[in-house]
């Protein structure tokens, strides 16, 4: 498998992985809100991106509450210390001034933001808080997606060019999802869809090794 700017190209046949640290625009890691209904990230390999009769399309579903702490905000809560010479030596957030919203009380300063925090380098450490308002930790907070392709579907590949994509969506849950039918969902609304990759081309080649994978 090979990931160029604008396409990638894998084998048929061939197991792959495909391995990203979601960002915003800022260098901030991605931040999944914990007001989305039942997020999903969804990665779709199409062989059009237009539906159409006899359209290869499979889905691969990834519930995200599973996988990834959630946050009331999407956008890292900055927190001042210059004093501090790692994340070890930092204060609870809420001895930061930080506050917590009133009319949530499910939030707590663990679900509520990411931190960002300076250090006297001048590099940013996105950290996520694992206590109460008095005491606990800080760990570095980053959005790392991981999805596999084994031989079992990529031996149904052809050797052509497909449409790949990354969608977050949220939506009403599907009391009848079956995870291992790929045209079966695990939503029954699509709400808030937000692009992660925009539509790229995967190029599916022969097998070199005759297809024995």
């Amino acid at each position: 498998m090979r990931i160029y700017a604008d396409r990638i190209q894998v084998e048929r046949g061939e197991a792959w992985t495909y391995d990203v640290y979601f960002q915003n625009r800022d260098g901030s890691p991605y931040i999944v809100s914990s007001e989305m209904q039942n997020p999903q990230i969804l990665v779709t390999v199409a062989s059009s991106k237009y539906t159409q009769n006899g359209r290869y399309i499979a889905n691969f579903w990834n519930d995200v509450a599973q996988a990834y702490p959630r946050f009331y905000s999407t956008e890292p809560t900055v927190i001042v210390d210059t004093s501090a010479t790692s994340i070890n030596n930092l204060q609870s957030p809420a001895k930061y001034g930080v506050t917590l919203p009133t009319d949530k009380t499910s939030v707590t300063y663990e679900n509520f933001s990411v931190y960002a925090w300076t250090d006297n380098d001048g590099e940013t450490h996105y950290l996520q808080w694992l206590g109460t308002a008095v005491s606990g930790e800080y760990v570095e907070y980053s959005f790392h997606f991981v999805q596999h392709f084994p031989t079992d579907i990529t031996n149904d590949w052809i050797e052509q060019s497909y449409v790949f994509g990354i969608k977050l969506l949220g939506g009403v849950e599907n009391p009848d999802y079956d995870p291992n039918n790929l045209e079966s969902r695990p939503l029954l609304t699509a709400e808030g869809v937000q692009v992660l990759v925009a539509p790229m081309q995967l190029v599916v080649t022969s097998n070199i090794a005759g297809s024995i994978l």
